[in-house]
């Protein structure tokens, strides 16, 4: 007997999983008599094989074709699954690490060891120890420093400029991501729970510096971190869009929810399937929350086919005629 597995670029979340990619779903062999020691190695081989959260769903009942072969699920719990609803969105928020940039590109690892070597050092504890502590005050309370500060009282100046001093050369430059947000219609904007500099320097990398009108960093928020509805609040409240014609872009779940609630459209960029061994568990949850709106493991990619869908496809002499954004970085 085969197993067919679907291989999504992107999907709709909160309905089972189909290939969008306009090729055929590839297949597995049952494993009827694979000797002991291959059986962790093949299920191993599986579970990279896997998108986010899917485990050997059927497609939906019903499909329609969009164009350039891509597929779009139609049977939803919840929203609106065609990306021509996009016309009405004229405010772009974007996430910055893991969002704008591929998880692979580890930046986030490389401020994950700058942070456990600060807490080992801070609490005089082991770095294996000051790891798991680290995680579990990025999952109580948002960031690793919100736990710092709550818990031990900690001034963040320091912590900031030392966690944020990594090498961004792995960051490259992106053209079709560029060419896409270029072609967005309306207001753009970072808001990271990072550093305003730390932002700067992926977007130079990225070559998408000059086309944001905005940054919010956590200084900006008063050092209150996403999943928080106070930032998201401020947010709105500063620049005065309406969330009902806005859509967030976002590498975690959590942080999609209080979008969704105030209005907005909410995407969720999942890690390409091949990397999503190394996350940790509870990061991976929530990509069928009714707070998520779309999933796409290509945020190029799926920007592109947003636009085409509402009458704005990029042309690669965009960037050339966008005019530059100003305020940057933001300013009380």
């Amino acid at each position: 007997m085969v197993y067919s597995y679907p291989v999504p670029m992107y999907a709709m979340a909160g309905e089972r999983w189909q290939d969008l990619s306009g090729k055929a779903p590839f297949k597995l062999p049952r494993p009827a008599a694979l000797p002991s020691d291959m059986v962790f190695s093949y299920l191993y081989d599986i579970f990279l094989a896997l998108p986010l959260g899917v485990a050997c769903q059927h497609e939906p009942k019903q499909t329609k074709q969009y164009k350039n072969g891509t597929y779009m699920q139609t049977e939803l719990p919840y929203g609106n699954n065609s990306l021509v609803s996009f016309s009405e969105i004229d405010n772009w928020i974007f996430d910055l690490d893991n969002t704008l940039y591929p998880r692979h590109i580890d930046l986030f690892k490389q401020m994950e060891v700058k942070m456990s070597a600060y807490v080992s050092r801070l609490l005089d504890i082991p770095e294996e120890e000051a790891t798991i502590l680290r995680k579990g005050y990025y999952k109580q309370h948002g960031t690793t420093l919100r736990g710092l500060m709550i818990e031990h009282n900690i001034q963040p100046d320091e912590f900031l400029e030392y966690v944020h001093d990594i090498d961004h050369s792995g960051v490259k430059p992106d053209p079709q991501l560029a060419q896409a947000i270029c072609a967005l219609p309306g207001k753009r904007y970072i808001y990271t729970n990072g550093t305003n500099d730390h932002a700067m320097k992926v977007a130079k990398h990225l070559g998408i510096t000059d086309l944001f009108d905005d940054i919010f960093d956590i200084v900006w928020a008063g050092l209150d971190p996403k999943p928080n509805r106070a930032p998201y609040e401020k947010l709105l409240a500063h620049t005065g869009i309406n969330p009902k014609r806005t859509a967030m872009f976002e590498d975690l779940a959590r942080n999609l929810k209080v979008p969704h609630d105030m209005g907005m459209k909410t995407v969720l960029v999942v890690p390409n399937r091949t990397r999503e061994v190394f996350h940790d568990s509870w990061e991976a949850k929530g990509a069928e929350s009714p707070h998520v709106g779309y999933v796409t493991e290509d945020i190029g990619g799926f920007l592109k086919d947003m636009l085409h869908a509402i009458g704005r496809q990029p042309q690669m002499e965009a960037c050339a005629t966008c005019p530059p954004q100003t305020a940057l970085p933001n300013s009380e």
